[in-house]
């Protein structure tokens, strides 16, 4: 029988492609929250959760370090996701094309993509989006 497993997320996630890598023959259960996908493990409606606890370009993984502890699920296993980034942009974005500020993202996004354009980049350069 087919293992399934929670990840707060949607298909395509990076959450979903960890599950994809360490459990290939598993359905994948996608969840709108980490509370969700944690209860889901929690009531046996899953064999486990796929969370992360760390991002290696954000640090850790504030809610999960919050919730782990009040739930009763505890580590079984480690798996470490590589996490490629792509910035695209629609050739007639002019803000984006002319250098001017204005562009939204999320705050995991903008430290990623400071370090890997460099050092010209400053976070005031990016509007941050929840």
């Amino acid at each position: 029988m087919s293992k399934k497993i929670s990840f707060q997320g949607v298909e395509g996630a990076y959450s979903h492609l960890a599950v994809q890598e360490f459990f290939p023959n598993a359905e994948a259960v996608p969840c709108k929250t980490f509370e969700l996908a944690i209860a889901a493990a929690e009531s046996g409606d899953v064999d486990y959760a796929m969370i992360p606890i760390e991002n290696s370009a954000a640090g850790r993984v504030a809610d999960i370090h919050r919730l782990l502890p009040k739930s009763d699920l505890h580590i079984n296993f480690e798996h470490f996701q590589k996490v490629e980034h792509k910035l695209l942009i629609h050739p007639d974005d002019t803000v984006m094309m002319s250098g001017r500020s204005g562009s939204r993202m999320h705050s995991y996004l903008v430290n990623a993509l400071c370090k890997t354009i460099g050092a010209n980049t400053k976070r005031a350069d990016f509007a941050l989006a929840a």
